[in-house]
């Protein structure tokens, strides 16, 4: 029996990972998809910032500024 060579080594060990890394996922994907939905502040302390006065133009992130005023 041939002795593996040092890059059959790696890529097996890759292969392993690649696997391990997928079944981990497989079982853990709910924990992993409830993770990343943690908002980690709750509502309740959370201090929304002021609603925006539209009647202000710095209030709108798209206004184009060489496009003719239609609101005239």
């Amino acid at each position: 029996m041939r002795r593996l060579t040092f890059r059959q080594w790696v890529g097996y060990a890759g292969f392993a990972a690649v696997f391990a890394l997928t079944a981990a996922v497989a079982v853990w994907s709910g924990d992993i998809l409830r993770a990343g939905l943690d908002p980690q502040v709750p509502f309740q302390t959370y201090q929304p910032p002021p609603a925006p006065d539209y009647r202000s133009a710095s209030s709108w992130a798209l206004m184009d500024e060489g496009a003719p005023d239609r609101a005239s």
